[in-house]
C-alpha cells in the first residue's frame, strides 16, 4: 500500500489521476481562512509543487480560522509559517513561499509551468488581478471566499466558462467582510472543500467534471444557490483579452480594507523603499525581525522594507492613506 492507495481507490481519480496530480504545480496567492485549508488539502492529496503568495504576519486573531498555524507562529510571515508546517506534513512537495503581495510584475516568473492558480485572497481587486493573468496565460484558476455564514466556489476555465468579470462586470467593493459580517470556521471549510476538490479534477486531467457553476452555501441557515457558469458573457473584456486589471494594480498606492479592523497598503511599482531608520527614531517605534512598527495618529502601522505595510486600528482607506503619506513624507526629509 502507497501512501495514495485510499485516494486511488476512489475510482473516478484513479491512479492515473493522482499520476498527474504528483507532476502538478499550483500557485496560491493568500495563505489565511480558505488560503490555509486549500494549500494542507492539495499538499496531503500529493500535488507536485505548491508555490504561496502572503504578505502577512500570523496575528492571535487568525487562529480561529486558519489552520496552519499555532500561537507559536505568532508574529511570523505566513508565507513562510505556512510552509515549515506543510513540509512537515509532505516533504514529498515542492514548496516554494513569497513573503510578498501578488503584483502582475513580481508574480510573472512564478507563473512558468503553472497548472493551477487559486484565490486564497479576501479582495475583489486582487482577483480581478487573478481572473486577467490567468486568462492572459491561459491558466485555469478557482475563486474561492468565505464570509459570515457564507462559502462561496467558482471555478474558471478560460476560453471554455464564464469568469469573474462576466458576472461582474464592474468590480464590486468590498462590502461584507470578516470585520462587518465575521466569518465562521465551517463556512471557510466548505468554501475550501469545494475549491480544493475542483482543483483535484482540473490537476488530474478531468476538466469535464468541472463543476461550471458559481455555487453560493450558507451553513448556518441551510441555503443553498447556483448559477451557471458554462459560457462566456458576451462582451467580456478578460475574455475577449482586453486586460484591464493588470497595469492599474501596480501604478498607484493601493489600500484594501482587511479584517480585525485593518488596511493592507501597496506602494506604486517603482517607488523607493522606505529608510526604516529613519522612521525607527520616532518616538515609539520598534524595529522587529520583519517590519517597524510605528504608532501614528492612533494608528499601528507595521512597515516593511519594500515599502508594503498594514495598518492596525482603522479600517477607513481614505484616513489610512493620508496617515501613511505623511510617514513616507517624513520619511523623505
Amino acid at each position: 500500500m502507497n501512501r495514495y492507495t485510499h485516494q486511488e481507490l476512489f475510482a473516478p481519480l484513479g491512479a492515473p489521476g493522482q499520476s498527474l496530480l504528483q507532476d502538478s504545480t499550483v500557485l496560491l496567492v493568500g495563505v489565511g481562512a480558505t488560503g490555509s485549508v486549500l494549500a494542507e488539502s492539495l499538499v496531503r492529496a500529493g500535488i507536485g509543487e505548491l508555490r504561496i503568495f502572503d504578505r502577512d504576519l500570523v496575528e492571535e486573531g487568525n487562529l480561529p480560522r486558519q489552520a496552519l498555524y499555532t500561537e507559536e507562529d505568532i508574529g511570523q510571515p505566513k508565507a513562510r509559517a505556512a510552509k515549515a508546517r506543510l513540509a512537515a506534513i509532505n516533504s514529498k512537495v515542492r514548496l516554494e513561499a513569497q513573503v510578498a503581495d501578488a503584483r502582475p510584475g513580481l508574480m510573472d516568473p512564478w507563473l512558468d509551468g503553472v497548472d493551477l492558480l487559486l484565490d486564497g485572497t479576501d479582495n475583489f481587486r486582487t482577483r480581478f488581478m487573478l481572473n486577467d493573468l490567468a486568462h492572459q496565460r491561459k491558466i485555469p484558476w478557482i475563486y474561492t471566499a468565505a464570509v459570515g455564514e457564507t462559502a462561496i466556489c467558482m471555478p474558471v476555465l478560460p476560453g471554455e466558462t464564464a469568469c469573474l468579470e462576466c458576472l461582474y462586470p464592474d468590480m464590486p467593493e468590498d462590502g461584507l467582510s470578516c470585520d462587518t459580517g465575521g466569518v465562521l470556521y465551517p463556512a471557510v471549510l466548505a468554501a475550501a472543500a469545494m475549491s480544493a476538490a475542483e482543483a483535484m479534477k482540473i490537476l488530474a486531467g478531468y476538466p469535464e467534471s468541472v463543476i461550471r457553476k458559481l455555487r453560493h452555501r450558507e451553513i448556518w441557515s441551510g441555503r443553498r444557490a447556483n448559477l451557471s457558469t458554462d459560457r462566456a458573457r458576451e462582451g467580456c473584456p478578460a475574455c475577449a483579452g482586453n486586460y484591464r486589471h493588470l497595469g492599474t494594480v501596480d501604478e498607484e498606492l493601493y489600500v484594501v480594507a482587511r479584517c480585525s479592523n485593518s488596511c493592507q497598503i501597496s506602494p506604486a511599482a517603482g517607488t523607493a523603499p522606505p529608510n526604516l531608520d529613519t522612521l525607527a527614531q520616532r518616538p515609539g517605534a520598534r524595529r522587529g525581525p520583519y517590519a517597524l512598527e510605528i504608532e501614528h495618529d492612533g494608528i499601528a502601522f507595521r512597515i516593511f522594507p519594500d515599502g508594503q505595510a498594514i495598518a492596525e486600528g482603522s479600517g477607513n482607506r481614505n484616513k489610512v492613506t493620508s496617515l501613511y503619506r505623511r510617514l513616507m513624507e517624513e520619511d523623505a526629509r
